[in-house]
């Protein structure tokens, strides 16, 4: 839902269809985030970033997202004020390590970490 990525940089987030509110969502993303992140209490095999997309930086950008996701409009993400859209954040370094010489896959190791991460989350 996010436009395509020009750097290295891949921003993305992830929802659900029990996630009806633009706070659900934040605080799901909020929780991966926690679990895949140095933030956490426990150090994860793979690390994500986050930031928030607010107002009025990002007015307009996020208009399609928020049409996509359904749980607010643009004028009450903006009166959301400080807590924005949560985006969380991956870093692809280097395409080729998709698979090692040693055979293992990270980017089947990733989705791995990040649907243990999203059962983990919706639990709290």
């Amino acid at each position: 839902m996010l436009p395509l990525p020009d750097i290295n940089i891949v921003c993305w987030l992830v929802a659900h269809p029990s996630l009806t509110t633009l706070a659900a969502v934040n605080d799901f993303n909020e929780g991966i985030y926690r679990r895949m992140s140095l933030a956490g209490t426990e150090r994860p095999e793979y690390i994500i970033t986050r930031t928030r997309l607010r107002s009025p930086m990002y007015d307009g950008a996020v208009d399609p997202i928020l049409a996509e996701l359904g749980v607010c409009t643009p004028e009450e993400w903006r009166a959301g004020g400080h807590a924005g859209l949560v985006v969380l954040r991956s870093t692809v370094m280097d395409p080729f390590l998709a698979s090692t010489p040693s055979g293992r896959n990270h980017l089947a190791g990733f989705v791995a970490a990040l649907h243990w991460a999203c059962r983990d989350a919706m639990t709290d």
